[in-house]
């Protein structure tokens, strides 16, 4: 279950996590500005008048009568910002139990990452709408369509450990896309949104895969260990790499790369398609 207030609502299931209007298909159909952050005319079409005001303030005058000012997503500090380019801009968040962000706006479409072992129980204080309890498992994937639906909040970390969160925002489309849906082996699909899709790449110590990604993507480590990564379907140069839980990695198309994972622990990646 979740909790529901007037805009945004909760669609749980073991690794997905849905913040749209409806519980309809139409959290996949296509706006009229794919991938491109609406202008004005188009938001005034999407959003009643006074929510369009509502996203836009510059300030949050609070119950009790305090006045905050509103920031950007990357002024927030704890936001980290990890990378950016013009197709995306990758977030690392962490903040201690008990502790609440800063109010702050978002406005591109936003994947989800929850990295805490015990996953997190929150409250997430929407302005115009109100302040709403939820929790999120580790692993588990998310979707803010912020580019339609442009929001300011504050989210407060009501578990007892650092929150630990991976926000990728999706911005233009790259200039190579791939229509079909992966079909690959040890990759499992876990979201598909208009503008992108996500899997989870996953390989048990000594096991091995080759890929083709016909795309770019952001890369998501979710369970860290030790692989080896080898061209032309393993014949070609090799080399190994490390990774940490959270490394996030913006990356280009790929073809026949051998993954194995050479160390003593599950090794899982979440591979964000663009598209």
């Amino acid at each position: 279950g979740g909790n529901v207030n007037r805009k945004y609502f909760v669609v749980w299931s073991k690794k997905y996590l849905n913040f749209a209007d409806t519980m309809s298909s139409e959290a996949e159909e296509e706006p009229a500005a794919k991938k491109q952050k609406v202008d004005e005319a188009a938001v005034g079409d999407s959003y009643p008048k006074n929510d369009e005001e509502i996203w836009k303030s510059q300030t949050w005058t609070h119950p009790d009568g305090t006045v905050e000012d509103i920031i950007e997503v990357e002024d927030e500090p704890r936001h980290n910002i990890d990378f950016v380019n013009d197709h995306t801009k990758i977030i690392t968040i962490k903040f201690p139990p008990g502790d609440t962000t800063l109010a702050h706006r978002h406005e591109y479409d936003t994947i989800i990452v929850i990295l805490m072992k015990d996953g997190i129980d929150f409250i997430n204080d929407v302005l115009g709408t109100g302040p709403q309890k939820g929790h999120m498992d580790f692993g588990q994937v998310g979707f803010a369509p912020f580019t339609a639906k442009p929001c300011v909040h504050t989210i407060t970390n009501l578990s007892d450990d650092e929150m630990f969160c991976i926000n990728i925002e999706v911005h233009n489309t790259p200039s190579l896309v791939q229509e079909a849906a992966l079909d690959l082996p040890r990759h499992s699909l876990l979201m598909t949104q208009y503008n992108c899709r996500v899997y989870s790449l996953k390989l048990e110590p000594g096991e091995k895969v080759t890929v083709t990604y016909s795309f770019f993507y952001v890369r998501v480590i979710v369970h860290g260990g030790k692989v080896k990564v080898a061209h032309s379907n393993g014949e070609g140069m090799s080399w190994e790499e490390s990774h940490k839980v959270g490394e996030s990695l913006w990356k280009d198309p790929c073809s026949n790369i051998q993954i194995t994972n050479v160390g003593d622990e599950l090794y899982e990646a979440y591979i964000c398609e663009y598209r």
